[in-house]
């Protein structure tokens, strides 16, 4: 082993002649590299990038233009997460009603829930008590919840810059949190209420504390990464299987490394177990907050579908997409909807619908969104893939733990229905934006170029990446006709134009399916005292009528005589509803 050279005090190669005698991970150093072909170390492993070219064993020391750049590209997540989003999306959707509906109930009924079961849904708790500042502030709205979601997910651009700097050079660090900040993934639902935005901040910390404690075992690192797990536990279904993503990647680095008694481990599940024990309680004493999701999203599958959705999931990438209009731009499949907008799209979709009936006799209604990149970004994220499985198979551990995330972790949609799923693989979004930073910095330098012209490719790619997404998701997405109708935008507007008119009496009528519906009971949440359902028996003779038009059901009855003063118009213009004026001794 002489001529492996030294360890300096924190287990690197070292300059000082000297054996990290206080570091568990100099030994360790010494037995990786035994298990391994010499000279696949390098000799400074603190400053190069480690058995391969793709991560660093220690993080580089922080560079003078790393903080200013991560700010600038924070700013950069925040606008694209907070532009006009008033208007995109629109409405409010019933999921996001029942975020804001459970907030009010936070503020209004004494206790603090540990667990959610509002409109048959059983829902974990965090981002319920994330909201109630936002509410407080703003009020029982949309806008309210939509604005707390862009703060999170702003915030998670640099939580991603920190994971990826533990293991990944600056450079490609920095690239990994710019790709974040504009993937249209990301920022859709930065700008929609929905619980899954916590998943991507929580396995991005907790992938930084892990690749913390792999390389020193310290225990503060193990502790803050069980913390965080248990934590995680309280945010969304899906990061019940980052836990076992987790606990892998632990043993996996604890098998290479061997730099520590494995006892030392439990300190993370204690610290995880700790953490999650309110809430594990509440399953035990309520199993059905503990299933009832679970067996949701489950039900059903058979090994042909689960096949199936595994394809699917695989050319996400590149080839397929979430169909659903609340997560994805909907419709025709592939590569069509990259380069057309509004009804085009609509007449695309109606020919491939026509086409798919001839030929099979029913639309395939899954996988038929754009998908995750373009096709150019996907193939790149491909390659990126590749490498991440040539480093693991050298067994590196950075490379295992990100395909540990990516293939554990996708299984939140191959074994629910209606794959792929983006809003239930949104914890995916940071290694897939690490991975493709990985690859596109290995192409630029596999070519050959001078630094400072691999740097400029690198800079074109980021730009033309942020602006790519944001043009399909500013000015394609908004634009489909599926949209509008998706997030219940009748609904919220309706809710919206009431609470707004100061002059409105103080009795409105609404038909019962509106008036019960999450998104307008919500939105209308400060003029509730004055609505009636129109079956109500206690309706006064002056009153407003929130009368739909067909093919809306409309109004149980409505008396006469009745004076429009109103109109409700869908995104095409039509009118769907209107408001009508009764009053005791008739019009003026």
């Amino acid at each position: 082993m002489g001529g492996m050279g030294n360890f300096n005090e924190k287990g690197c190669f070292g300059r000082n002649g000297k054996y990290g005698n206080e570091s568990p991970a100099g030994p360790a150093l010494v037995r990786l590299h035994a298990s391994f072909p010499l000279g696949l170390l390098p000799s400074d492993p603190c400053a190069r990038v480690m058995n391969g070219d793709l991560f660093l064993r220690e993080p580089q020391p922080l560079q003078r233009w790393e903080l200013p750049a991560v700010l600038l590209v924070t700013v950069l997540g925040g606008i694209l997460r907070l532009w006009s989003i008033g208007d995109v999306p629109p409405g409010l959707w019933y999921d996001e009603a029942i975020i804001g509906l459970g907030v009010l109930k936070i503020l209004r009924e004494p206790g603090l829930p540990i667990f959610f079961m509002l409109q048959g849904h059983a829902e974990e708790p965090l981002f319920y008590y994330l909201n109630v500042p936002g509410v407080l502030i703003g009020g029982a709205n949309g806008l309210s919840l939509r604005v707390t979601s862009a703060i999170i997910g702003t915030l998670t651009v640099p939580a991603v810059w920190w994971s990826a700097r533990q293991f990944l050079d600056p450079k490609r660090a920095l690239l990994a949190a710019i790709i974040f900040a504009g993937m249209r993934w990301h920022v859709h639902f930065s700008r929609l209420s929905f619980r899954t935005l916590l998943s991507p901040i929580a396995c991005a910390l907790i992938t930084g504390f892990l690749a913390r404690a792999v390389r020193s075992w310290r225990k503060s690192d193990l502790i803050a990464a069980g913390a965080l797990t248990g934590l995680g536990l309280y945010t969304y279904l899906s990061m019940r299987l980052y836990v076992i993503i987790a606990a892998l990647s632990l043993l996996t680095g604890w098998w290479i490394m061997r730099a520590c008694p494995i006892r030392r481990l439990a300190l993370w599940a204690a610290a995880a177990a700790m953490v999650f024990l309110p809430l594990g309680i509440d399953y035990i004493v309520h199993p059905e907050h503990f299933s009832a999701r679970q067996g949701e999203v489950t039900e059903n599958m058979s090994a042909g579908l689960v096949a199936k959705q595994v394809r699917d999931i695989a050319l996400m990438p590149a080839f397929r997409g979430d169909h659903v209009g609340k997560h994805n731009v909907p419709g025709s499949p592939r590569f069509l909807q990259t380069y057309v907008l509004g009804s085009d799209v609509e007449d695309a979709h109606a020919r491939w619908i026509d086409a798919s009936r001839s030929r099979e006799g029913a639309p395939d209604r899954h996988g038929t969104g754009l998908p995750v990149f373009d096709l150019l970004t996907g193939m790149v994220f491909y390659v990126g893939v590749v490498l991440v499985i040539a480093a693991a198979i050298r067994r590196e551990w950075p490379a295992i733990h990100l395909l540990l995330w990516l293939t554990i972790g996708s299984l939140a949609s191959v074994l629910s229905f209606g794959a792929p799923n983006m809003l239930r693989l949104l914890y995916l979004a940071p290694v897939a934006a690490m991975i493709l930073a990985c690859a596109a910095e290995w192409i630029a330098r596999r070519t050959g170029m001078k630094p400072r012209v691999q740097l400029s490719l690198l800079v074109a790619f980021s730009v033309w990446f942020v602006a790519g997404e944001s043009y399909r998701y500013f000015q394609l997405w908004p634009k489909h006709p599926a949209v509008w109708g998706e997030f219940n935008s009748a609904f919220a507007e309706a809710a919206q134009t009431l609470r707004t008119q100061s002059d409105a009496p103080s009795t409105i009528v609404v038909p019962e399916y509106i008036l019960n519906a999450p998104t307008f009971e919500f939105e209308s949440d400060v003029i509730r005292e004055r609505l009636r359902g129109d079956a109500s028996d206690e309706i006064p003779a002056e009153a407003w009528w929130l009368a739909p038009a067909p093919p809306w059901p409309g109004l149980k009855s409505l008396p006469q005589p009745a004076v429009p003063i109103l109109e409700l118009r869908d995104r095409n213009g039509e009118t769907w509803a209107r408001v009508f004026e009764t009053k005791e001794n008739g019009p003026e």
